[in-house]
């Protein structure tokens, strides 16, 4: 195996090209003590322990570090980790890792989203926002139901009217400019057409829903 290249990566760290390849990320401290120079081969049992011990290692802590300051779903501590310079076999090593000792869980994930977005967001506005975090619908679906079962999820509609109270509003003596105005509040959160048009009309109360 040659190494093909060493591209700075930070004013410490290396990216390591092989046979032309990105492999991995060093230190330059590494770098010196694996005796890692361009054009020249590198010896298989370095690559595997680099590959199979370090790197591995590495990542599982640097996993934890970031799982220690804020939760993450799999697809974004992927993501973190892969940024980081740590090639795929690695990252998924280091994801099955966390899976298995439920340090990342999108099932729970996605439910404590819930529970505490499902508070001024609509249901697709949580959905949406679960899915650009990299979590499968299934499991989406699934923590929606369980969120239902323990008292969470609310009435789309009676939520909305509570939203509109929060902003002062009054159907009976508001002008088209401010209906325009919440009208686009409440689609930003997510709520539909018809739960946004039945809540901003004359005829609906908190205490008729």
């Amino acid at each position: 195996m040659l190494v093909t290249d060493l591209v700075e990566f930070t004013k410490s760290r290396y990216r390591v090209f092989i046979d032309y390849e990105f492999a991995f990320v060093l230190y330059k401290g590494e770098i010196r003590k694996f005796k890692i120079k361009k054009d020249e081969e590198i010896a298989d049992d370095i690559y595997n322990m680099i590959v199979s011990k370090l790197l591995p290692e590495r990542a599982q802590k640097r996993a934890c570090a970031l799982l220690a300051e804020r939760c993450y779903t799999e697809k974004k501590l992927s993501d973190k980790l892969s940024q980081g310079g740590y090639p795929q076999s690695v990252v998924d090593t280091t994801i099955s890792y966390c899976k298995e000792r439920r340090y990342v869980d999108d099932s729970l994930y996605s439910l404590r989203y819930i529970e505490q977005q499902y508070i001024d967001r609509s249901r697709m506005r949580i959905t949406t926002d679960l899915l650009k975090k990299g979590i499968n619908k299934d499991i989406i679906e699934v923590a929606f139901h369980q969120a239902e079962d323990e008292g969470y999820v609310q009435n789309e509609l009676k939520m909305a009217l509570e939203l509109l109270k929060r902003k002062k509003y009054d159907p009976s003596i508001s002008d088209w400019n401010e209906r325009s105005r919440l009208s686009g509040f409440l689609y930003r959160k997510g709520f539909s057409q018809d739960t946004v048009r039945r809540a901003l009309s004359l005829d609906i109360t908190i205490d008729s829903v």
